[in-house]
């Protein structure tokens, strides 16, 4: 048997710096978009999603699955490292080429000739980036966040700074565009030095045959999920307007931000944690159902928060100009499980090595995800939006069956775990619909709102006796005992 007492222990540890890592980090990029998004307009935001529909589809393609390859890998030597390290330059480099070609063409299809001149910086993206991407999944792998922390902090104040600066020297679009590029390369440049490893000049791909198959796996599902991800940008950048996109995107980013606070910690060590102790099933099915029931409790909790307060927060935090984000918003928080849980059931396949079904996994994921899309097109865009959240959320279903069979986790058991939070998240949005107040101050309303539900969400799961709530204290408890010690 695992010891699972020290894997939790080490789990926890490396929880804490991420924690600060995505608490410190979220922070910085809330600040710097909200200041950009006062300064720039919703059309700016657009042509920006527009120009980095490349970046999205294939920035996993320059890693090629290899860091979590490397995480889940039991033993590992330095000949197999250099090897992935040369390997990853190469394809880098190939994707950035790739990009450059492909800008006359996605200037064309959007009908904005601008956008020939963004992709011909952000494509370099590739490159910069496949410097710094194996050093971090060494760290990652030796469940060391602190450095990465360090190094994004860094990164990240110095490119927000720029981005601010230029915004308010009326460079538009460009002060998204520059500000991107030198976090990139101030990331690279600063994980590198932090890293003791250094290169060998040793290129073997004998060696990492197993990485490959692994990796390409890993990369085909990923490179799926995200060409379906990314039509998103098509579609409302191609029938609608760089503005709409603009919005959706806002919308989507503000989300995704909440989101991540609720469980983001715990996500990045979720991959290492379930590989140390892959040959053990009952401690496997132990750890998952534990990571069900936190993470479905946090992210009900936000989801409902975002919900209520959705109108109060995009208009006190950006301005009157993003009022047509707030049904986009209130919508995306409704199937914010769809983000959350897909990536436990992920973690799973890939430390079990299951990347066959993986595959197949993502494939049937998103052709439930593609028959939406057209519903949504034919009757608009909030519909569209709509469809889409609706398809991701029954994305969850097919991951839990994989989950099953990969474990042998029964679905009853997984589907009570979630089951129970819905709930409680249920029944105060309902109750919300007939008591909902407004004291035409932004920021009262927020703070009114947010407490008045958590005070009886937190009661309901009290009375309800979810474990989420109890798992939630007790992390809390080890967090702060094991942060104070940490300093």
């Amino acid at each position: 048997m695992v010891n699972v007492s020290e894997i939790k222990s080490r789990g926890l540890k490396g929880s804490i710096w991420n924690f600060l890592n995505m608490m410190v980090n979220q922070l910085k990029t809330f600040i710097v978009s909200l200041i950009l998004a006062r300064l720039l307009m919703p059309a700016d935001f657009g042509l920006v999603s527009m120009a980095l529909i490349l970046n999205s589809i294939l920035d996993f393609l320059v890693d090629f699955g290899f860091s979590s390859a490397i995480i889940q890998k039991e033993t590992i030597d330095n000949k197999e490292v250099s090897t992935v390290f040369w390997l990853n330059l190469l394809i880098g480099g190939c994707c950035s080429i790739i990009a450059l070609c492909c800008a006359p063409l996605i200037a064309w299809f959007y009908e904005m000739s601008q956008l020939k001149s963004l992709i011909n910086v952000t494509a370099w993206s590739f490159l910069i980036s496949s410097f710094g991407t194996l050093q971090t999944a060494l760290f990652q792998r030796a469940l060391d966040f602190k450095s990465p922390f360090i190094a994004k902090l860094i990164s990240g104040l110095v490119s927000g700074g720029i981005g601010i600066a230029m915004a308010f020297g009326g460079y538009g679009v460009w002060a998204l565009v520059y500000s991107n590029v030198a976090g990139w390369v101030l990331y690279s440049v600063i994980i590198w030095i932090m890293s003791p490893w250094r290169p060998k000049f040793i290129f073997k791909l004998c060696l990492i045959t197993d990485m490959i198959s692994f990796g390409a796996k890993m990369t085909l599902s990923t490179v799926i999920n995200r060409i379906v991800k990314q039509m998103d940008t098509l579609i409302i950048g191609k029938l609608y307007s760089a503005a709409s996109l603009g919005l959706y995107n806002r919308a989507q980013s503000l989300n995704n931000l909440v989101i991540e606070y609720s469980f983001s910690s715990i996500r990045s060590v979720m991959l290492p944690s379930l590989s140390m102790i892959q040959k053990d099933n009952e401690a496997m099915k132990y750890s998952v159902l534990k990571l069900l029931h936190i993470i479905s409790f946090l992210t009900f909790y936000f989801s409902g928060i975002m919900f209520i307060c959705a109108d109060d927060i995009l208009l006190f935090l950006y301005g009157e100009q993003w009022v047509g984000a707030v049904p986009i918003f209130r919508i995306l928080s409704i199937s914010s499980i769809s983000l959350c849980l897909p990536v436990i059931f992920d973690a799973v396949l890939t430390a079990v090595n299951r990347m066959t079904m993986y595959l197949w996994l993502s494939v049937f994921r998103n052709i439930i995800l593609l028959l939406a899309i057209p519903l949504g097109v034919k009757f608009g865009f909030i519909v569209y939006v709509w469809a889409v959240s609706i398809a991701s959320i029954l994305k969850i279903f097919p991951s839990m069956v994989t989950t099953k069979i990969a474990i042998r986790l029964s679905l009853a058991e997984q589907l009570i775990a979630v089951g129970k939070y819905i709930l409680p998240m249920g029944i105060l949005l309902v109750f919300w619909y007939f008591v909902n107040f407004n004291t035409n101050i932004y920021i009262l309303n927020i703070i009114l709102k947010s407490l008045l539900y958590t005070i009886f969400f937190l009661v309901l799961n009290l009375v309800m006796g979810n474990e989420g709530i109890r798992i939630f204290i007790s992390l809390l408890n080890g967090a702060l005992k094991r942060l104070k010690s940490s300093f």
